[in-house]
């Protein structure tokens, strides 16, 4: 299985990244061991000690902040290069090294660069919205684990005219059904958006918003950054009907009262293996 490497990956949120704890993930076919180094850095190493192949994530990070492998003790570096050898004369064998990849904390998450190209952080897709979001607003960060090919997820995120029926009640009804249909592709991004106007709220976006059940022009929107990240922006602000009733929320240039809600998905896809999908919710208005 190919996979696009010059790309930046997600890794895991940056609360799970624990000082002192070595972390193993599987991105784009390969094993990592991610740790915090003495600076409190994020470093991404090739997940095996060129000695007798041992796991390095099982391994321990030392106070100087080298990472132990816990088969025979070598360390290594922040460079993946072994600068320890705690047996006889202490000589290391020129060969013994492993790979680093170039690793970064942005937007609350740790972003590892799997290619061979140019590690550019400007690549990085802008999830910043995470960052200028109050606490209460970004309500939950998680990982969901699907066993299944990452393309097919994909297809599944871009299509979103099974919320109706996959999400009956929650993020579409019958009203749902039928929608105005945009796509667009601008450099390494493509966006999919329905419109529905006059439609009664689905129940997530009645219950955010004023729990009436009455008319409103919903949308969804997603945008995905190829080949790692996924954002979507649905959203009901009241009907035109019942717009000119409703004080405006100052927020957006609509002059309605809306509610709208963003979901980041970002994908280290891993071909047929248990790919991770950290997710997180919020509400913006």
């Amino acid at each position: 299985m190919s996979f696009v490497k010059n790309a930046w990956y997600v890794a895991m949120w940056s609360e799970n990244l624990k000082d002192g704890e070595p972390q193993e993930r599987t991105i784009v076919g390969e094993s990592l061991v991610i740790y915090r180094g003495v600076d409190g850095a994020p470093v991404a190493l090739q997940n095996r000690c060129p000695h007798r192949s041992a796991p390095l994530h099982m391994g321990r990070v030392c106070d100087n902040g080298n990472l132990e492998c816990g088969y025979h003790g070598l360390q290594f570096d922040a460079t993946g290069a072994c600068v320890r050898n705690p047996h006889g004369p202490g000589v290391i064998p020129i060969a013994a090294g492993v790979r680093s990849f170039p690793a970064v904390e942005r937007h609350t998450l740790v972003w590892i660069w799997m290619g061979d190209g140019p590690a550019d952080p400007a690549r990085i897709p802008d999830l910043s919205v995470i960052d200028r979001s109050p606490p209460e607003h970004v309500t939950y960060r998680d990982v969901l684990d699907m066993d299944a090919h990452y393309e097919l997820v994909v297809d599944n995120l871009l299509d979103l005219s099974h919320t109706a029926f996959l999400h009956r009640g929650v993020l579409g009804n019958n009203d749902t059904v039928s929608a105005e249909i945009r796509a667009t592709r601008e450099a390494d991004t493509v966006t999919a958006s329905r419109w529905m106007p006059g439609v009664k709220a689905p129940g997530l976006f009645d219950m955010l918003f004023r729990r009436d059940g009455g008319i409103v022009d919903h949308w969804a929107a997603i945008t995905g950054r190829r080949p790692r990240a996924w954002s979507t922006t649905p959203g009901s602000p009241p009907s035109a009907a019942r717009a000119a009733r409703a004080p405006g929320c100052g927020a957006c240039t609509c002059s309605r009262r809306c509610m709208s809600a963003r979901r980041f998905i970002t994908s280290p896809p891993s071909a047929r293996t248990r790919c991770r999908f950290p997710t997180t919710s919020g509400r913006t208005s």
